[in-house]
């Protein structure tokens, strides 16, 4: 089974090839003056570790308001995790935020919750 370490929303991040994580603009929360709010774009990065060596996932990250309607969401997509410790990296684009609120991002693996993050989405006053 696969537990979150750490989730992260950010405006950019990358994995370079040494393995090492980059991240730019951490955030959790965003403000707007209007409503609708149109997010262009932003990445949320999950460490997770397994019990389970050399297996094979299925993944999702979604984002959800406070009253778990589906607002984004990440293809549902497999990939095989060789050592205990994966870093996903997940890139939403163009992600509409009806109201002001809290807005809830999940990780799914394998068609299970296993925990995520809240971000606040507030007007400008």
């Amino acid at each position: 089974m696969m537990k979150i370490d750490w989730m992260i929303a950010c405006d950019y991040a990358l994995i370079d090839i040494k393995k090492k994580i980059s991240l730019i603009g951490v955030f959790t929360n965003i403000t707007s003056s209007k409503f609708p709010l149109i997010f262009t774009q932003f990445f949320v990065v999950t460490q997770m570790t397994s019990d389970k060596r050399d297996q094979e996932i299925e993944y999702q990250t979604n984002i959800k308001s406070e009253m778990g309607e589906l607002v984004s969401s990440t293809t549902n997509s497999k990939m095989k995790v060789l050592s205990n410790q994966h870093t996903n990296i997940s890139i939403f684009n163009m992600v509409k935020f009806p109201k002001p609120g809290k807005y809830i991002i999940e990780e799914i693996i394998d068609g299970e919750n296993i925990g995520g993050i809240t971000i606040e989405v507030s007007e400008k006053e």
